[in-house]
């Protein structure tokens, strides 16, 4: 069963988001690290938990 709701890793440490994440087979991303944005793909998949690293911790996560 994947996260259904973002916010449950609003807060999480990155390591700890991402095991959450892959232990539920969510498919994720991180798209900003400590205010670096990373290119990424355009293309939407289903389920799937953006993620923007602030100080180690999940600051946003929203889904695309």
């Amino acid at each position: 069963m994947i996260v259904e709701d973002v916010n449950d890793v609003i807060g999480l440490n990155e390591e700890d988001a991402i095991d959450l994440l892959e232990a539920t087979k969510t498919p994720w991303r991180v798209v900003e690290r400590e205010g670096n944005r990373y290119t990424i793909i355009l293309n939407r998949v289903t389920g799937r938990i953006n993620l923007i690293i602030k100080g180690g911790k999940v600051e946003k996560a929203f889904r695309g």
